[in-house]
């Protein structure tokens, strides 16, 4: 009888063996795992560079606010610099004897106008921009800096209301006399506003407004210095950036952008125009069919 073999010696390199099994599964788990870290390790990085980008972005939009403030601020220098102008001008002005006002000997006084002052416009870019991205800012110093940016551009907006209104007051004596010029006493209309009792006491006034508008530039940036504390920005690095700013501008202009006066052609010669009947019939002026 046929001696019957022995069972072979299990291979336990093979994978239906136990130890094959136990192979499989760490083979699965294993790769599970390193799915799973891969995931998490692509979905982490986007989600910490989303995060940068957002902060840069936060970053770049605080610039632009802070910049947009100190801008204005520097507005409010050039009126200092104007209201300084006139001031010395009043001086001159109110020197001359109301007496006298019509005299050859104050006429070039007299006949001079006052410095021009600049408007201030409020430039409300940089506060959209800020207010379309406040749903990402979250942080408790996020939160710090919208409230100070919120009270900055409040603070302009007043200033730009009250410099406006100042604006009207000064005009108003010349825009009512110049309407009836025979009401006022003077030969020109440089001796009418001098002898007006209200003109002389607005310039009069002018010394204070300069204290005045001084203060003002300097309460803006003393409120935007608040805002650079929170976002760690130094004040070189806001002024840095306005002149950039305005240097980029500046380079990327049109070459070509015209004035006003590139528009202005040569009066019309009376001599050289045909008779009405002739112009008329030729359909040269619709507005008279």
């Amino acid at each position: 009888m046929d001696e019957i073999p022995d069972m072979p010696p299990q291979d336990v390199s093979s994978p239906t063996g136990s130890s094959g099994g136990i192979r499989i599964w760490k083979f699965l788990l294993y790769s599970i795992l390193g799915t799973t870290i891969s995931i998490l390790i692509t979905f982490g990085t986007g989600a910490l560079i989303q995060q940068h980008r957002k902060a840069q972005d936060r970053k770049m939009t605080a610039m632009m606010v802070m910049g947009n403030i100190e801008k204005f601020a520097q507005k409010i220098d050039d009126v200092v610099v104007g209201l300084k102008n006139r001031d010395t001008m009043a001086v001159y002005l109110l020197r001359v004897p109301l007496d006298s006002l019509d005299s050859p000997e104050y006429a070039s006084v007299v006949a001079c106008k006052m410095p021009y002052l600049p408007r201030i416009n409020y430039d409300k870019t940089a506060e959209t921009v800020f207010t379309n991205t406040i749903g990402t800012w979250r942080s408790k110093k996020d939160f710090s800096f919208i409230n100070m940016a919120g009270i900055c551009f409040s603070a302009m907006k007043n200033i730009g209301e009250i410099y406006d209104n100042y604006m009207d007051k000064l005009s108003e004596p010349e825009d009512r006399i110049r309407a009836h010029p025979d009401d006022y006493p003077g030969a020109t209309i440089n001796t009418k506003l001098l002898r007006d009792k209200v003109y002389r006491e607005e310039i009069a006034n002018i010394h204070w407004e300069v204290a005045y508008y001084s203060y003002l530039a300097d309460k803006v940036r003393t409120l935007n210095a608040i805002n650079m504390h929170i976002m760690e920005v130094t004040e070189e690095e806001v002024l840095l950036f306005v002149e950039d700013n305005e240097a980029y501008i500046e380079a990327n202009q049109p070459g070509n952008l015209k004035r006003a006066k590139d528009f202005v052609t040569p009066d019309i010669n009376p001599d050289s125009l045909p008779d009405f009947e002739t112009w008329k019939a030729q359909g040269s002026n619709s507005n008279l069919k």
